[in-house]
């Protein structure tokens, strides 16, 4: 939208809440699916443009929507995909419990506290589960399950996806929902 909205001449500010820009292509996306410096390209185009970036800069928490409303011509909001979905069974707030977007976030941001046990279980059959699992074991996991509750025909990554994860090490398993999360005595699932 930036980059549209300024070659028609207009003077335009994008308000991020990461350190970075790219939004999901560069926080939800693995490196290894999408190289940093095409990202990088794409922004430095952009930024030539004309627009500007204001980073770490969250709208609703350290800028008011008011304020921009007042302040500026127009607002366009493109905040994307921002909520987790959650999957409504016990124990999916325990601790070791992370949703796929918030991990993939914390990753590709370089938070280096992103624990990965040595057995990882990702529930979700999409890009998101199949980036995670894929991931996981590029962390170092010993073992990367993916849980799908409908069958290999309705999943919604392509074959070439689930054949590459497969070769990497993946285990997928059909049919399959969980129930619960179980903890162990210290509270980790």
């Amino acid at each position: 939208a930036a980059r549209q909205l300024a070659r028609k001449g207009y003077q335009v500010t994008i308000f991020e809440r990461y350190p970075v820009a790219g939004g999901v292509m560069w926080v939800g996306v693995p490196e290894w699916r999408l190289p940093r410096d095409v990202i990088q390209e794409e922004i430095d185009l952009i930024l030539d443009l004309g627009v500007e970036i204001r980073f770490n800069c969250e709208v609703g928490k350290d800028i008011q929507f008011k304020e921009l409303v007042d302040n500026y011509d127009a607002v366009l909001i493109s905040a994307g995909c921002q909520v987790a979905q959650e999957i409504g069974i016990p124990g999916e707030h325990l601790h070791g419990v992370v949703s796929g977007l918030k991990f993939l976030e914390e990753v590709n941001l370089g938070n280096e506290d992103v624990w990965v046990g040595n057995q990882c279980v990702t529930v979700g059959g999409g890009f998101t589960s199949m980036d995670c699992v894929r991931t996981v074991l590029r962390m170092g996991a010993e073992r990367s399950v993916m849980t799908y509750r409908r069958s290999i025909h309705e999943i919604p990554v392509e074959e070439l996806e689930i054949e590459d994860a497969e070769i990497e090490g993946v285990e997928i398993m059909y049919m399959v929902s969980p129930t619960r999360v179980i903890a162990d005595a210290d509270g980790r699932c």
